[in-house]
């Protein structure tokens, strides 16, 4: 990290500090959902909060974070750890509740435990729900970004490939290769992506398309029960510096949202700040659940059928 660097790591760092401050400035009872990661712990560590809330899934280490969020409110010395761990025989009811709300289908397996983290926030009288929503769209968090980078910017650092260059340029187009990964399509992609640096281009897409999905949904689910939405690192301010900064301080040595991370180890255990096998979610394992393993475990057709099937019988 050269001067300018750090600079800039003490700018976010202040500036985060700030939009959380005012953003629970009147939040009332509120709540923390901690997923185990590093950008809800540092939400669960400056908001100061007493309450957290996690969603338990005891389905393996590819799912269940819990022991992760356990040890940040842990040693965040949090008082009241709130768990919901869904039950499947809710699954049906609960769905055949949220969808109409949402009003159409979705691909995102987080649907049913999102509900009844609301659901639950409603009946023990919380006004508010802070997220640590942010950082891994603003500064390309997914492991899809890191893909992205690891096939497009990685081979001009490898010494192998240094006078093979030209290879590269066969690749598809950010917006083609990205389509695949990401399952939007590409002529969504295009007008976000071109004329960008790559990071630049998926941070486009991730603010404006995936933000809209699942963040809409957790508001739809806000105000139905009643529940403030609060998210300090999209603060207009926080939003754009975290999208401006190079390329370098968002994706480095295969970590996704960089500096954010550097700032979060000061807060936040290192075990979870540095950690490699992260999922993000909370994704319920419909499909194992449900016997619709015929193309996998995260194939959406069957999903997303049993959704249109639903709201077609409620329209």
């Amino acid at each position: 990290m050269n001067k300018a660097d750090l600079e800039l790591e003490r700018q976010l760092e202040d500036l985060v500090v700030h939009a959380t401050r005012n953003a629970i400035t009147g939040a009332g009872k509120f709540a923390v959902a901690l997923s185990g990661g590093s950008d809800s712990g540092l939400m669960a560590a400056l908001t100061g909060t007493k309450h957290t809330i996690t969603v338990r899934l005891p389905y393996g280490e590819m799912y269940d974070e819990f022991s992760d969020a356990l040890h940040t409110a842990s040693e965040l010395g949090i008082e009241n750890h709130h768990i919901v761990t869904p039950e499947h025989w809710r699954f049906d009811e609960v769905m055949r509740k949220a969808l109409p709300l949402v009003g159409r289908p979705t691909s995102h397996f987080s649907i049913f435990p999102l509900y009844l983290v609301f659901e639950r926030l409603s009946q023990e009288g919380f006004d508010s729900l802070v997220f640590g929503d942010g950082p891994d769209e603003a500064m390309c968090g997914y492991v899809r970004c890191l893909a992205m980078d690891h096939i497009y910017n990685a081979p001009a650092k490898i010494d192998t490939f240094h006078h093979y260059q030209s290879l590269f340029e066969k690749l598809p187009s950010f917006w083609e290769m990205y389509s695949r990964f990401s399952g939007y399509p590409e002529e969504v992609l295009q007008p976000l992506m071109e004329g960008e640096t790559l990071l630049r281009g998926m941070g486009k897409v991730e603010m404006v398309l995936t933000r809209s999905d699942v963040g809409g949904i957790c508001d739809i689910f806000g105000k139905h029960f009643g529940i403030q939405i609060i998210r300090p690192y999209m603060a207009a301010e926080v939003d754009r510096f975290m999208f401006d900064l190079p390329d370098h301080l968002k994706i480095h040595d295969y970590w996704g949202k960089y500096l954010m991370r550097r700032v979060a180890s000061r807060y936040v255990p290192l075990k979870i700040v540095w950690r490699r096998r992260k999922m993000g979610g909370p994704v319920y394992p419909v499909n194992l659940l449900q016997g619709w393993m015929e193309k996998g475990e995260f194939n959406k057709e069957r999903y997303l059928a049993y959704q249109n099937e639903i709201l077609q019988s409620t329209s």
